[in-house]
């Protein structure tokens, strides 16, 4: 049986959580009503803590021919790219940056890499390294295997939706871990740290509820990956 244990769901106001596993550096806990499945560090001198940001440097010819057809897709919706606003969370090195800009967009870039941050700069690219410093609002947001290694979804979700425009589109290109051994992993000190958070499909679909969220395309692949486009509405 789990421990049972009243908690906040890290920045939102649910309260009813279980823990999952509880180590001496970290404790993995499950939101009951939105599902979210979330770490808690204790020790953020841990090496392994310490390590988790990875160089994510590889923008293989798999994703440019996916996002030229995410493009394609947006289009189909009768969505005008040209001259909008495009904000690209975790942009990496600015590939699909680059890309929306030859689209026509006003594009903007997020990416708390110093390493990846600066090819973005060298690159002449508008980019940022903190999400507080993002200004305005945004016809389109995107964000590609980012979620997972935020230290709050809730927190991350609810701030990027408030950049999103009314009738804005958020484009959301992630993992989850509906088939993964979850618990396996929760044990293994380098995999947990890795990874912040993790989304199961009914916790992504909450989210996008409870923000108002109505859902143009939303797949879910055997690769335990999933596309959802969705519209803001008030």
């Amino acid at each position: 049986m789990f421990k049972s244990k009243l908690s906040r769901c890290l920045n939102h106001k649910h309260l009813d959580n279980k823990i999952l596993v509880s180590k001496k550096n970290y404790t993995w806990r499950m939101c009951r009503l939105c599902g979210l499945i979330y770490i808690k560090v204790k020790n953020k001198n841990n090496k392994y803590y310490q390590n988790k940001s990875k160089i994510f440097d590889n923008f293989n010819e798999g994703n440019y021919y996916e996002f030229k057809s995410i493009l394609k897709m947006l289009t189909k919706f009768n969505l005008i790219l040209n001259r909008k606003k495009w904000l690209d969370f975790g942009c990496g090195a600015g590939r699909e940056l680059e890309i929306a800009k030859q689209h026509g967009l006003d594009t903007f870039g997020v990416e708390l890499n110093k390493k990846l941050f600066s090819k973005c700069k060298n690159k002449k690219l508008k980019v940022v390294n903190n999400l507080k410093k993002i200004k305005g609002s945004y016809n389109f947001i995107f964000t590609r295997n980012v979620l997972k290694y935020s230290e709050n979804f809730p927190l991350i979700f609810s701030k990027l939706s408030g950049h999103l425009k009314n009738k804005g589109i958020f484009i959301i290109r992630d993992k989850y871990f509906d088939y993964m051994q979850i618990k396996k992993m929760m044990n293994d000190n380098k995999g947990s740290l890795a990874s912040s958070t993790f989304l199961y499909k009914n916790t992504i679909l909450n989210y996008l509820k409870l923000y108002n969220y109505e859902i143009f395309f939303k797949k879910f692949y055997l690769d335990e990956s999933f596309l959802i486009i969705a519209k803001k509405n008030k």
